[in-house]
């Protein structure tokens, strides 16, 4: 059978969705699946609701985090590397200074409303037309901007 194999890591409590049973901290699988699967054929296969989840990584970038999941109809390729994090898990160490984004998580941040960072601001702030938005449209290094705000946030945020 012609497919994809993912090298795909389940943290916290969603590493039961790897079928391991254990101290629950991960589980490391390799999933083959057909050519041009999605995140979300993924999911499926693993019988993890999407909502489930927290921050998503697709080879070291930024997929998805909650309230956010523009990655569903991403593509995957053989030897995606895809970690998925529960809801209550912490900000990756190695990703502290910053995340790369996967192209829809990118874009999906800079069309919210609020840019994808409702957990970092609170609602007042998002709401005051006088307050200055977290991370502008059009701005030159906007990417780099979007770094800095989810630096801010997993550093400000405790669980």
């Amino acid at each position: 059978m012609a497919g994809i194999v993912l090298d795909v890591w389940l943290y916290g409590t969603l590493s039961h969705y790897g079928g391991r049973k254990g101290d629950g901290s991960f589980a490391n699988l390799r999933i083959r699946l057909p050519e041009r699967s999605t995140v979300a054929k993924l999911l499926s296969r693993l019988k993890l609701p999407t909502g489930q989840r927290g921050i998503t990584f697709i080879n070291g970038q930024l997929s998805a985090m909650p309230g956010l999941q523009p990655d569903l109809s991403h593509i995957l390729h053989d030897g995606d590397r895809v970690a998925f994090f529960d809801p209550k898990s912490m900000w990756p160490f190695q990703y502290r200074h910053g995340a790369a984004l996967t192209d829809e998580m990118e874009h999906a941040m800079i069309s919210e409303r609020d840019h994808g960072l409702h957990h970092t601001y609170g609602k007042s702030l998002l709401k005051s037309p006088s307050a200055p938005s977290p991370t502008p449209k059009n701005v030159p290094g906007h990417r780099r901007i979007v770094h800095k705000a989810l630096r801010f946030h997993s550093d400000h945020t405790s669980s």
